[in-house]
């Protein structure tokens, strides 16, 4: 599923040493070809093949079909639920699948978070984890959150990161960069705040200390960014 978006458009938010940061605006959701499915595009980076970040919108009983070509797939369910072949994954699963879908249909609607064209060739590992299960979360970098680690290859990382109080924190350094999306709260930052469903991606020269109150939560992926040469 998701082939359906290519091509979104030629370049976006492509320059991996500049930092993006995107907040929500009911003017960023844009229509696709299926009815009743829109998307707010993050990034989009057609060399060498078409990677892209954004965030789906399907509205009750839509359909995403299969294209000629399937795309690796990363994403998070953010509300409702989404379903495909494979099964059924309700809000707080995390999917990643190297071989794509075919098919996939929301019954009741759902938003998801979607990560296309990002799973490295020596990597093909598949995940569907429930992120709702209390027993994996772990102690985070600092007291008052908490993490709950979600893959990792190489010099890559994805986990969720939870505050249970208010808390401030800077990750370790890791050159090929950070990326960031809201879950829910607001998280903020030396420069701003980044209310629920923002994103941002910070090259090593941006690198930011991270402060949220309690409830707040968000997707934290590090080591993935595109490396010269």
């Amino acid at each position: 599923m998701f082939e359906a978006f290519a091509p979104i458009q030629a370049e976006y938010n492509a320059d991996f040493t500049q930092r993006i940061a995107i907040v929500p605006d009911a003017e960023q959701w844009r229509d696709t070809a299926m009815p009743g499915v829109r998307f707010r595009l993050f990034e989009d980076c057609p060399q060498p093949y078409p990677r892209r970040t954004l965030m789906l919108e399907c509205a009750p009983g839509s359909t995403i079909d299969r294209h000629e070509s399937e795309l690796e797939v990363e994403f998070l369910v953010l509300e409702g639920e989404i379903a495909d072949e494979k099964g059924s994954y309700p809000a707080g699963t995390y999917v990643r699948n190297p071989f794509g879908s075919s098919h996939a249909h929301s019954r009741w609607g759902c938003r998801l978070f979607v990560k296309l064209s990002q799973i490295q060739a020596s990597d093909q590992t598949q995940r569907i984890i429930n992120t709702r299960k209390p027993s994996k979360w772990l102690p985070g970098p600092v007291e008052g959150t908490r993490i709950f680690p979600l893959h990792g290859w190489e010099t890559e990382s994805v986990l969720l990161i939870d505050w249970q109080r208010t808390a401030r924190f800077k990750p370790d350094l890791n050159p090929a960069g950070e990326e960031i999306f809201v879950i829910q709260g607001t998280l903020r930052d030396a420069d701003t705040t980044y209310p629920t469903h923002s994103w941002i991606r910070n090259p090593v020269e941006s690198w930011q200390y991270w402060e949220a109150d309690a409830g707040a939560q968000v997707y934290f992926k590090q080591g993935h960014f595109p490396q010269p040469g």
